[in-house]
């Protein structure tokens, strides 16, 4: 999909962004990213939305729409729906999906069933969300069809809104291609759990780190690699997920910094310095981790550096880092004692528990260790 959404350097996933420009058009993906840049060298102050799927996970909401798109992300003055957003994302993302099935494989996917993998919400917000996608994929399913070229050309906020009000008055029927929803553990490591040679209920745990959740989810692993058949069947009471992730840790990177600068809210350039670090800071937290250091570049000609050691020091990350700790062991108390017991100790090699970590952060110090 990376390839056909245009991205630099990713051949497989697709950025997770949207911006709306101060023209007042809305643009996906690495073009996103692109016009945000654009925008930001021409001195104009606005936020990049980059993980468009943390408008779900707000527990405290009662639907997507509760609130606006904080003047923040849009320039204009037209009202802007969460909701919307997602339903807009999703339909581009089905034009990337439909493209690539159609080009390189000849396969049409109206023809074909999909699933839908889900953090590890609270069982009643993952009903809520169950429900708020199946609508709103019926929606981005007809936008997918509908257009073509803006998806790069991008679309006017106020076409948007129209779009997405007629839709939500006219179409009010679930999706009919999603066969069912899975939890995001399963569905990114499944490609990892066959296991060479022959299981008989090995167990192992995947610990998914995304953008907005960290997942954890037991499961029970019968294999026979000859038959290329594997099933995993999932621990119950294992499955769990907490909001300590990619994006958490953008924000204690973020905070870290203007600290290091000497930049708070009382400065006077404040607002243009937060705005511009915010389109860096995934940047910078890369960086950080893979040369352990970093020298940042703030609005109006600040700099500075920091390195890695000094930043896993900081009492933010200290904290990230014992939550994390915690989430593990909440899962491994919350599963009936025998699988521990009983399972591990005498069904896994050398009687220890596997832990697959997968997603964006898998490589991180704190989550490795």
């Amino acid at each position: 999909l990376g390839i056909y959404a245009g991205e630099d350097a990713l051949e497989m996933p697709v950025h997770s962004s949207l911006f709306i420009d101060p023209d007042g058009r809305l643009y996906f993906g690495p073009i996103a990213v692109e016009k945000s840049l654009e925008a930001r060298s021409s001195g104009v102050e606005v936020s990049r939305i980059d993980s468009i799927k943390s408008f779900l996970i707000d527990e405290n909401r009662v639907t997507i729409d509760d609130s606006p798109l904080p003047k923040s992300y849009n320039p204009t003055d037209t009202e802007v729906s969460k909701a919307a957003l997602l339903t807009f994302y999703l339909g581009y993302l089905l034009h990337l999906v439909r493209e690539a099935a159609r080009e390189r494989h000849d396969v049409d996917i109206s023809k074909v069933q999909q699933r839908i993998s889900l953090p590890c919400y609270e069982p009643s917000h993952r009903i809520k969300v169950i429900k708020e996608i199946s609508k709103l994929f019926t929606l981005g399913e007809v936008l997918g069809k509908s257009f073509r070229n803006e998806w790069e050309s991008g679309f006017r906020i106020e076409d948007v809104m129209y779009l997405y009000d007629w839709m939500r008055a006219n179409i009010n029927k679930n999706s009919p291609y999603i066969e069912r929803f899975l939890e995001e553990p399963l569905a990114v490591a499944g490609s990892r759990l066959s296991i060479n040679g022959a299981s008989l209920g090995n167990v192992c745990m995947v610990v998914d780190v995304g953008a907005g959740t960290t997942d954890f989810t037991m499961f029970e692993i019968f294999a026979d690699a000859k038959k290329d058949n594997t099933v995993a069947t999932e621990v119950k009471g294992s499955e769990y997920g907490v909001a300590v992730a990619g994006d958490k840790l953008d924000t204690i990177l973020l905070a870290h910094i203007l600290g290091d600068a000497g930049i708070s809210r009382s400065s006077e350039n404040y607002k243009a310095v937060l705005v511009s670090l915010r389109l860096d800071i995934r940047d910078y937290k890369e960086r950080l981790f893979k040369v352990k250091h970093l020298t940042y570049s703030l609005s109006g000609g600040i700099t500075g550096h920091v390195k890695l050691s000094d930043f896993l020091q900081d009492k933010a990350v200290k904290d990230y880092s014992g939550d994390l700790h915690k989430a593990f062991v909440h899962v491994l108390s919350s599963i009936h004692p025998s699988w521990i017991k009983t399972k591990i100790r005498q069904k896994n090699t050398q009687s220890k528990l596997p832990v697959i970590l997968t997603g964006g952060g898998a490589g991180l110090p704190m989550v490795r260790n």
